[in-house]
């Protein structure tokens, strides 16, 4: 089966959705019979498609030393964590197993620091050529934007934590 030739999806903006995104299109990989890996950056806290996914057969790999990244107080545990996430990843596209790898707030990841933008290129271009990766995060450069060969922003018009309402379980996370 697999997908005979592979592109680089990313998702970004600060809309809502992002994620979401790149968790569907992992079920309708799945369902084509296509194995799918989700490696999650900077997420320790719980969140509900976990179990889910596992039940689908999707391998998860989640790295992050705490519920939200500080941009502004990075810690080494930080840094080790999204660098094992990075190593996962790599080691997931190059396998020959997965047809689908999808990055979740790789973009953040670099952002904050904590990972080499040109890192990730490199990867990228070195991946076995049926391998489809997706990338999430709210901003990514023009570098990666122009590297990938779909980008869909999704646009904040009214989101509920504007108005005080807290992210909800089942819902947001």
């Amino acid at each position: 089966m697999g997908l005979e030739k592979g592109l680089v999806q990313l998702y970004v903006g600060d809309g809502k959705g992002k994620t979401s995104a790149a968790i569907g299109l992992a079920i309708r990989a799945v369902g084509a019979k296509l194995k799918v890996c989700l490696i999650q950056f900077l997420k320790a806290k719980p969140s509900s498609e976990v179990q889910v996914l596992k039940f689908l057969g999707v391998g998860l790999f989640r790295c992050g030393s705490k519920d939200f990244v500080d941009e502004k107080n990075i810690s080494q545990l930080d840094i080790d964590e999204a660098k094992k996430g990075f190593d996962h990843a790599k080691k997931m596209m190059a396998s020959g197993f997965y047809d689908v790898v999808i990055l979740d707030e790789v973009c953040a990841a670099i952002k904050y620091g904590l990972l080499d933008e040109k890192d990730l290129l490199d990867v990228l271009e070195k991946r076995p050529e049926n391998v489809e990766v997706v990338l999430t995060g709210r901003v990514c450069s023009d570098q990666l934007r122009d590297y990938a060969d779909l980008c869909t922003e999704m646009k904040c018009i009214i989101h509920p934590f504007d108005s005080g309402v807290a992210a909800r379980h089942g819902i947001e996370f």
